[in-house]
């Protein structure tokens, strides 16, 4: 009984090896926007920064190579976010070696002003950061890398307050977007 459990355990690991990790050579322009980002945002020290390197090329891999420890700290391992989804909108296929991914990030940026009386992060007062990315990912000796960042667009959401309100005062005159009165 004991060498089926064994037996089981090592099947389950072995199936799960040859599904879960995936290797480089083996994966779509997809899946390594999907790794970089994975180590982007999960990232624990600076020298993770070969990980990321791996997955670029470029002018994207010259930029996070020259940068300093420092600033990979800030933007990688000093987490100043809180990611709430990511998601894949488009895949532009330019050639059989250049492809374009859209994708979205949606996240709640966080700052010492967002902690409460209690001194903890209070999500409900902190904006949603929505950014819609498009990077160029091609293929290099069999590998698909991200070369570069092609666009960037971002929208913020600020939260309002149940308790705000607007007020007319006397005396004052209300005008429109083109700065006439409003009656």
């Amino acid at each position: 009984m004991r060498l089926f459990k064994i037996l089981c355990c090592v099947l389950i690991l072995g199936s799960c090896t040859g599904k879960c990790s995936r290797s480089h050579k083996a994966m779509s322009p997809e899946q390594v926007v999907e790794a970089y980002l994975n180590v982007a945002l999960n990232m624990q020290s600076t020298e993770q920064r070969e990980d990321l390197l791996k997955y670029t090329t470029g002018p994207l891999y010259e930029a996070v190579a020259m940068v300093g420890d420092d600033v990979i700290k800030r933007a990688y391992v000093d987490k100043n976010y809180q990611l709430e989804s990511y998601s894949f909108l488009e895949r532009r296929d330019r050639t059989p070696k250049e492809v374009e991914i859209t994708f979205s990030l949606k996240f709640k940026e966080l700052s010492e002003s967002d902690r409460g009386e209690d001194g903890k992060l209070d999500f409900d007062k902190t904006p949603t950061v929505a950014t819609e990315n498009i990077v160029s990912v091609v293929k290099e000796k069999d590998l698909w890398k991200i070369r570069n960042v092609l666009n960037k667009k971002s929208s913020f959401d600020f939260p309002t307050s149940m308790a705000a309100e607007i007020e007319a005062k006397a005396g004052e005159i209300t005008v429109d977007s083109e700065g006439n009165p409003l009656k």
